[in-house]
């Protein structure tokens, strides 16, 4: 078997996926059919308004092309097919745990409460589960734009689905504008309820932004790119066993970072940092996990056991339940007995 054939066979886990920048391109059809609205006739100019290039200037632009997604999750019915097609999709490649994202306001309307968001996405979910076999944990996303009024809502919503796989928070938006440190009582709160979380952070802002992360209690660094200049800030978050979602397609997309070759993946791995791959947003950034996991080989020359001990990672740094870890675990051991 060769290295890429390995690759695109093994089973995959995938922490760190937006459920709005991931929908399957025919979803985003079917979802805008259902809602009326009107997408433009041409294919290159409908993948325009979902996708970006290489070429992509800044985040911006980046988080310019879930404007049509969004407006495509109004509906309890689009947002249960969108996460049910999304297992779909993943399970073409071998992905064996997704943890999804999404933020429940973003699809909050005049018909559609909190409630019924959760609900719908946890009902696609569970639909998915079942016909494609992909175990998966929901992460809420709160918003650094919106409110603590807001945000704090979704504190007793992941204690109120616990049971139904919701497995931690996150905090996602214009991390340049609105600080981490502004959301410390959202955060306290959820501690005190016994809620894990991740949160974006090091990605358009500097080290402090992590910093005020962990200082929060963050287990997981969604991107973390800007720890690469704060040598202490890598071996705080090495000693404290904090994971690092990295996303290498989406982290060149936005500029993140400018090139593979300032790219922090070997500084963290030989580091002894738990980072993971993941791919942020799918259909947006056009990448899939077999397509992350081929680039950094291509750029780094990745052997069987870095692969190994990036999926090991993934299970042990996923909100998962212990017993899903151990079954998690026993997936590539069974995978490593069928290649011998």
């Amino acid at each position: 078997m060769t290295k890429q054939e390995y690759i695109q066979q093994m089973p995959k886990i995938d922490l760190h996926c937006h459920l709005d920048g991931s929908l399957p391109v025919s979803t985003i059809r079917k979802l805008a059919n259902n809602a009326n609205i009107p997408i433009p006739d041409s294919e290159t100019e409908f993948m325009n308004l979902i996708t970006v290039s290489q070429e992509c200037t800044d985040l911006t632009e980046y988080l310019s092309r879930f404007h049509l997604p969004i407006a495509c999750l109004q509906s309890a019915e689009n947002l249960f097919t969108a996460s049910h097609d999304l297992l779909g999709e993943v399970s073409k490649e071998n992905v064996v745990y997704l943890e999804v994202r999404f933020a429940p306001f973003l699809s909050v309307n005049e018909n559609l409460s909190l409630d019924g968001v959760i609900e719908s996405v946890l009902q696609g979910l569970e639909s998915g589960r079942r016909k494609f076999g992909v175990e998966y944990g929901v992460i809420l996303c709160a918003l650094r734009n919106h409110p603590h009024k807001t945000n704090v809502q979704l504190v007793s919503a992941a204690v109120k689905y616990g049971e139904r796989r919701v497995v931690a928070l996150d905090l996602a938006g214009n991390e340049k504008t609105f600080a981490t440190q502004e959301h410390q009582t959202l955060f306290q709160e959820a501690v005190t309820a016994g809620i894990m979380f991740t949160i974006h952070a090091g990605e358009a802002a500097g080290p402090s932004s992590v910093w005020d992360a962990v200082a929060l209690g963050a287990k997981r660094i969604g991107h973390g790119i800007a720890m690469k200049d704060d040598p202490d800030l890598v071996s705080f978050c090495r000693d404290n066993n904090i994971g690092i979602e990295l996303c290498p397609t989406s982290n060149l997309q936005t500029k993140a970072t400018s090139n593979w070759e300032s790219y922090p993946y070997p500084l963290f791995m030989t580091g002894g940092l738990p980072i993971t791959i993941n791919t942020d947003n799918r259909t947006v950034s056009k990448t899939t996990l077999t397509r992350e996991f081929l680039q950094l080989d291509t750029q780094y020359d990745l052997d069987t056991k870095d692969l190994e001990t990036l999926f090991k990672n993934a299970v042990d740094q996923s909100f998962t339940s212990d017993s899903q870890k151990r079954r998690l675990h026993g997936a590539l051991d069974k995978f490593k007995q069928q290649t011998l």
